[in-house]
């Protein structure tokens, strides 16, 4: 290509023989063509993204081979005259191809394009045009045939394609990559020649076979090496660039200024004049674009600082907001933060559905905001939490304004048919004693509501001692999560005594946690963060595994006691826990009927279908099921009749003082009744002295258990008082306590 461009180039310099002029117009001339359009499409075979923009191009300059050949032909004088209609279409054919090669280049690399951008193309290019033309074609309408000649359109289609060029390098922060260099440089020498052929010929100045000749070949050569360099297609996002805006006003301005002097009396081209006013034109449709993308964005950002399900201000625009009002505030002016969270939402989503949960979020903002103050402003964080600031308000004002929001939570909401009973928490800090800018007083009005949560006071102000105490808080968790499956928790168990027989049926499994730093952590501290943190699954799990194997041991010891363990809501919410404890008894070979599960009335109520459907589901492996601390949860008399269990444990509040409180002893006396009536063994926890156990036996009470028999003890001390207590030993006991 280079070597057919040289010599070519060598030929405008000396007077070639006319026998020769063939070799070198059709033949050296032609070369860099045939050469750029095959590197074009060798280049097309080895990308995928820019597959058609080099096919595109590479037609093109074939395209111009063509046209090229077509006219050499005629102008050696081998061939009859020529339809230059034809000529003016191929190469009309040529920037057509170019230009969507080129657009294709931009397109692959970059993304995001909207409207605006090509109409800003659109702008700077008929803009250029009609500068061009005016320029070329001069003040007077007498140069209006040279003005629209087909090849007007050269000079201006090679202006569109610098455009391209521009826009491009532009959107990629003005950075000029070697592809588009030798694009630009390419497109940049065909403008350039064909601007000065036009002049020349419009001037009677043009001479075939000058130096200016070299131009066209040069321009395909440029374009073959952008072809050789071309980079691979990276990505960028294209962004409204000011310097790109600025250059379409520029040639909108300069268009209007045209228009102007075309009309004071001295007509310039029509041509100039027709591109002139079709980049003003352009020019409002593209305002009027900006305009449609501002409301837009406007809308989008709207929408990014929206919490969609309930239209209140999300997290971002909370935090932002907040944190205007907090530099544009003056020493001695308060303002509290107040997060807000709802209390055992996800028993509501879980049982009745998440459209039920989302409609009694939409409907808590109404409830929150006939509260709130002009000024105020409440947010959703995300869940369940909402967040509000309070404009001005004291410590004791905030704690007003949360606690009539609280009472205005508990109000019944009616979602659909139903009247939902929900309650809330509230932690509240206080600007600037609780804290000193955003993260520190949403931290610390979180640190409150989770007090009033756990300590079910509803609100609560921040209080930096207990800072501790919540950092403590996850200190626990994440070092029970190590804890689960190590040396760290063991199981302690308490015999059933079967007062009929005299002997232990069964015992009951209870989790014990000897923490290296903490000393031995109570149950009631551990347990209920297990169950907040997603813990309680793996917890149970391991109680389980652990409880079977040890019923294992006493088994192959003589003592074929029953197994009872403590199972939460949560589990027994999970479709799954059935089949998880299916395999735990495969796995360790105990039969189903020597496992009791013990759940309060308040687990099967919390969601009273999914529970019965898990609990229908054990007793038909055959494991047994308790409901345990019977008479301190919700009233369920009303479904005992249909829950599918096999015991009830009596809660020791009734049993241990029974024989001091008449009351209290004939509850229990009926309550023992009742079970029995109902076709149902019931155990009595709490059971400490001699006189209690008398009056449970004298009551027809079947099991019992309590510090009278033995504190819990681990597996091999239990053993061991089994040994000492010189009970015989049963040999096959189908335990109606299996688990107690």
């Amino acid at each position: 290509m280079l070597t057919g461009l040289a010599v070519f180039a060598a030929s405008t310099f000396i007077d070639v023989p006319h026998a020769f002029a063939p070799l070198f117009d059709l033949g050296f001339y032609n070369v860099p063509w045939a050469c750029a359009a095959l590197i074009c499409f060798l280049r097309a075979r080895q990308t995928d993204q820019d597959r058609l923009a080099w096919l595109a191009i590479g037609a093109g300059i074939g395209l111009d081979l063509v046209a090229n050949v077509y006219l050499g032909v005629h102008e050696v004088g081998l061939d009859a005259p020529i339809d230059e209609s034809i000529i003016d279409m191929s190469w009309i054919g040529v920037y057509a191809l170019y230009y969507i090669g080129a657009v294709l280049l931009v397109r692959t690399r970059m993304t995001g394009f909207q409207a605006s951008i090509w109409l800003d193309g659109v702008v700077a290019g008929l803009g250029l045009s009609a500068i061009t033309v005016c320029l070329l074609a001069g003040p007077s309408r007498t140069a209006d045939a040279v003005a629209s000649a087909p090849a007007m359109t050269y000079p201006i289609a090679d202006e569109l394609l610098l455009v391209v060029v521009v826009t491009a390098v532009g959107l990629l922060g003005w950075k000029i990559t070697p592809l588009w260099g030798f694009l630009g440089a390419g497109f940049g020498v065909l403008t350039v020649t064909n601007a000065t052929f036009l002049w020349q010929q419009a001037s009677s100045g043009y001479t075939p076979g000058g130096l200016l000749d070299i131009g066209w070949p040069a321009s395909v050569a440029l374009i073959a090496a952008a072809a050789l360099v071309s980079d691979q297609a990276r990505t960028h996002h294209v962004s409204n660039r000011p310097m790109l805006v600025a250059v379409p006003a520029v040639f909108a301005l300069i268009s209007i200024a045209l228009l102007a002097y075309d009309g004071q009396g001295r007509p310039l081209a029509t041509a100039g004049v027709y591109a002139a006013l079709g980049c003003c034109l352009t020019a409002l449709v593209r305002l009027g674009l900006t305009f449609r993308e501002v409301q837009t964005l406007a809308d989008t950002r709207r929408l990014a600082r929206t919490d969609d399900l309930t239209g209140l201000p999300n997290r971002r625009d909370f935090y932002e907001r907040l944190n205007e009002r907090l530099h544009n505030r003056s020493p001695g002016d308060e303002l509290a933060v107040v997060i807000l969270d709802l209390d055992r939402f996800k028993e509501i989503n879980d049982s009745l559905g998440h459209a039920a949960g989302d409609a009694l979020l939409v409907a808590v903002g109404p409830r929150v905001a006939d509260v709130l103050r002009p000024g105020d402003l409440l947010a959703r964080l995300g869940g369940d939490e909402f967040a509000l600031f309070l404009e001005g308000a004291s410590r004791d004002e905030a704690h007003m304004i949360s606690s009539r929001m609280v009472r205005e939570i508990a109000a019944p909401f009616v979602v659909g048919d139903m009247a939902l009973h929900v309650e809330a928490s509230a932690g509240i800090a206080v600007w600037p004693t609780d804290g000193a800018d955003v993260d520190e007083l949403v931290a610390r009005a979180d640190v409150a509501m989770f007090v009033a949560k756990s300590m079910r006071t509803a609100v609560e102000l921040y209080e930096p001692e207990r800072d501790r105490a919540y950092l403590d808080r996850f200190g626990v968790i994440e070092a029970l999560r190590g804890a689960i499956g190590s040396d760290q928790l063991v199981l302690h168990y308490q015999p059933k005594l079967h007062l009929g027989s005299g002997r232990v049926r069964g015992v009951e499994a209870l989790v014990r946690w000897e923490d290296p730093a903490r000393g031995l952590v109570p149950p009631d501290q551990f347990i209920p963060l297990a169950e907040q943190s997603g813990l309680m699954g793996a917890l149970t799990a391991w109680v389980l595994r652990q409880a079977l194997l040890q019923a294992v041991t006493w088994k192959n010891q003589g003592y074929p006691l029953g197994i009872a363990v403590n199972v939460s809501a949560s589990s027994l919410r999970e479709s799954g826990f059935p089949d998880l404890v299916a395999d735990l008894l495969r796995e360790t070979g105990v039969p189903p009927h020597m496992l009791t599960l013990e759940i309060t009335e308040d687990t099967v109520m919390s969601d009273r279908e999914r529970c019965l459907d898990v609990l229908h589901r054990l007793r038909s492996f055959g494991i047994r099921v308790s409901v345990d601390d019977y008479g301190t949860g919700h009233s369920s008399l009303a479904y005992l009749r249909e829950l599918p269990v096999d015991e009830l444990k009596l809660d020791r509040s009734f049993v241990s003082t029974m024989n001091d409180d008449q009351r209290l002893g004939a509850i229990v006396e009926s309550t023992i009744g009742l079970a029995h009536s109902l076709g149902l063994p019931i155990v009595a926890e709490g059971v400490e002295t001699v006189d209690v156990k008398d009056r449970l036996t004298a009551a027809g009470c079947d099991l019992i258990q309590g510090y009278l028999l033995t504190r819990p003890l681990p597996g091999p001390a239990l053993s061991t008082w089994l040994a000492e207590l010189s009970v015989p030993r049963p040999s096959n006991v189908r335990t109606s306590s299996a688990a107690g």
